[in-house]
């Protein structure tokens, strides 16, 4: 009876404390950890390679060449701030045939400690390094935030991204004396690092989308049959697969790289500057079994100070052919499966316009440049810097969105108490900086999407309705725009249609609060179960009930308990086996 009652106090514990969202569910204020995972769900139907992201070159966490393992210490927040990307600079040491961080040797004639600092000269450049770093420093910490991370709610997509160079020598006669200093040693061995490159990323194991994996779903794709015709299912994930699906590399969406297969990191090599020489790394079928090439999938690395990409994406935005925007040139480029980054430097650094406007034409950022944060600066620093960009990061949600409903918004007289406390305001809507959340009642234009064309949009500047009416006309559906180029041909059309912002577009959190969905206003939380305050007080208010009586019940027995039929029954039976004995008192052995 103890167990049953310790087990029905548990429930009875559970009950009244739990809440309608599951355990695992954040504590959901509108902050940028929402607008991260709405836009990873909102791109889960699209090709992994289509994503947008902003990441940080390891390059400007070892300041001052400084290479040592405290370099690395902001490292995991940066991570959990939103940097998706890791850009590092990794060396082939003719000497020692091993990749390593530091840009320059180790005299192999000095004793080392792994954990000391060493000042090294090479190439006419000062370095400070530590002979015990490594890439697996920088594999463990991610580790540790891929294990952290590893829900179906806070599990993002992460790329690793090599720049190969070389730590290289000139092989002749007047080089012996070079090669007899770095060289390795026999009696003083050095292992700074790995001798094969896939061995650089080797621990992050099962947790990598590899070619070998790429090409398993390729070989089941073309063996299988493709769905979704973009008729009656134009609405559908399966439409959306199947108009990416025309891509010129097959890539699996992201959904099923990530919460299917449960791939978490896409190594590339991104820049291949190795000197060759006879000395030179020579890549083997592991390698290439683990790590993306640009034979494989391309990549394409442009720099801030270069000017291209800026000139790129002025062009893009001005794209317009005779009928309006060029539909078929965004479609192109949403067809063309290809990496794109844009790196800055400290002679022209990223400013929070400029990191918008790449995003917004489908870079992926990476942060390269220093911003004055030197040597003698702190880890918070640094982080500071970065976390200024953060909301400016999003090719999707506008600066300080998706804002919390809980704060008052005003609005006309005659809205209701709840509309003006916020609990209309959970539909989505496009403004010229980004999506914003609305209130849903609000008559706006409505956003209408040809889903076999997912680049062409329909705009009626002359009727407005509210989010619960939108609708579109046949072979349309109420849209929403899934990555940073359909964002920009939606914004483009808008302006060439001299339509008024906002717009609206199918997202909104009416099941659950912080839950953004499309697929209207019954689109359901993928992550927790809808239930509303008032019938989940109804749903467990009977079993509290019944729990509580039976919990009193077992306590009442176990305090009072006094059970006379049970005494009075061991009393009458002690005596008739007494009185049996008085009259059958026999001595000796019956006969």
């Amino acid at each position: 009876m103890n167990l049953i009652g310790c087990i029905l106090l548990f429930v009875l514990i559970h009950l009244l404390t739990c809440t309608a969202e599951d355990s695992n569910w954040p504590s959901l204020n509108f902050t940028l950890e929402t607008a991260t995972r709405s836009q990873r769900d909102i791109a889960k139907p699209l090709p992994l390679t289509q994503g947008t992201h902003v990441g940080i070159a390891l390059s400007a966490l070892f300041r001052n060449n400084d290479y040592t393992v405290d370099a690395l210490s902001p490292l995991y927040d940066l991570l959990s701030g939103g940097n998706e990307a890791l850009m590092i600079d990794l060396y082939w040491n003719e000497f020692t045939s091993q990749w390593q961080l530091c840009p320059a040797p180790f005299p192999s004639n000095l004793t080392y400690n792994p954990n000391d600092v060493v000042a090294l000269l090479w190439g006419n450049q000062d370095y400070k390094c530590l002979p015990g770093l490594s890439t697996e420093n920088i594999m463990n910490i991610v580790n540790s935030y891929i294990r952290d991370t590893n829900t179906n709610i806070a599990a993002n997509y992460l790329q690793i991204l090599f720049n190969l160079k070389s730590i290289h020598y000139e092989k002749s006669n007047r080089t012996i004396d070079l090669e007899n200093m770095y060289k390795p040693s026999s009696i003083n061995p050095m292992n700074i690092g790995n001798s094969t490159l896939n061995d650089t990323v080797a621990s992050l194991g099962s947790f990598i989308f590899s070619p070998t994996v790429l090409e398993q779903y390729q070989q089941e794709s073309q063996s299988g049959t493709q769905e979704g015709d973009g008729g009656d299912s134009v609405n559908s994930t399966q439409a959306i697969s199947y108009f990416y699906n025309h891509s010129d590399i097959v890539v699996p969406p992201l959904e099923t790289v990530l919460l299917v297969e449960y791939k978490r990191v896409l190594v590339h090599v991104v820049s291949n500057e190795l000197v060759n020489s006879t000395r030179v790394y020579q890549f083997s079928d592991n390698d290439r079994n683990l790590i993306f090439f640009d034979n494989v999938i391309p990549s394409y690395v442009d720099s801030t100070s270069s000017g291209s990409a800026g000139e790129y994406c002025q062009n893009l935005i001005t794209s317009y052919s005779v009928d309006g925007v060029d539909v078929e040139r965004f479609n192109n480029l949403s067809l063309t499966t290809e990496l794109r980054y844009i790196v800055d430097n400290d002679e022209t650094p990223f400013t929070v316009d400029t990191l918008s406007s790449y995003i917004r034409c489908g870079y992926s950022a990476i942060f390269n440049a220093t911003y004055g944060v030197g040597s003698n600066s702190t880890d918070e620093d640094l982080l500071d810097v970065v976390n200024e960009f953060v909301p400016h990061s999003f090719w999707s949600w506008a600066p300080g969105q998706p804002a919390d409903i809980n704060d008052t918004r005003g609005g006309s007289d005659n809205e209701t108490e709840e509309n003006r406390e916020g609990g209309a305001f959970r539909c989505v809507v496009i403004t010229e900086v980004g999506w914003t959340v609305s209130n849903c009642y609000d008559k706006e234009v409505v956003a209408c999407q040809n889903a076999s064309s997912r680049n062409e949009w329909v705009l009626d500047n002359r009727t407005k309705s509210s989010y619960f009416d939108a609708d579109c006309g046949d072979g349309l559906v109420f849209g929403v725009p899934r990555l940073a180029l359909e964002m920009l041909s939606l914004v483009m059309t808008v302006r060439e249609r001299n339509v008024s912002f906002p717009i609206w577009i199918d997202v909104n959190d009416l099941t659950v609060d912080g839950c953004y969905v499309s697929g209207g206003p019954y689109a359901q939380c993928p992550y927790q179960r809808t239930i509303s305050t008032n019938k989940f007080i109804r749903t467990v208010a009977p079993p509290v009930v019944v729990a509580v009586v039976v919990l009193v019940l077992i306590l009442i027995e176990k305090i009072f308990r006094s059970n006379p039929i049970q005494t009075n029954r061991k009393r009458y039976w002690k005596k008739a086996i007494q009185e049996y004995y008085n009259k059958n008192d026999f001595e000796g052995v019956p006969s």
